[in-house]
């Protein structure tokens, strides 16, 4: 049997304060039939932060350390693959810290 394709997606908020959390979600979706399961890593430009299992729903989460003001934030989301699924990652996502005083845009 052929492993079904799959299709990563990652979101999360486009903007946050100075030293808030960032909750990464990973939705992983067969392009065919079932829902994928294991594991997702997460990645900060190309330095992996951490991995979450995948739910019963598809989806996997991971919260990550507030990030440093002044740069790009850019995180991506793999799958792994197993033997009745292959690998995909999601597009990256960007997000702004902004400067004190202004409000984040979730």
């Amino acid at each position: 049997m052929t492993p079904a394709p799959t299709l990563a997606s990652l979101s999360t908020a486009s903007s946050v304060a100075p030293g808030q959390f960032v909750t990464l979600t990973a939705t992983i979706a067969s392009t065919t039939t079932g829902t994928p399961m294991g594991t997702v890593t997460f990645y900060y430009g190309s330095r992996s932060i951490g991995t979450s299992t995948i739910g019963a729903s598809g989806v996997a989460a991971l919260t990550a350390h507030p990030l440093p003001v002044g740069r790009t934030n850019t995180f991506t989301a793999s799958y792994g693959g197993t033997v009745d699924y292959l690998a995909s990652t999601s597009p990256a996502v960007t997000v702004e810290v902004v400067p004190p005083g202004q409000t984040p845009v979730q």
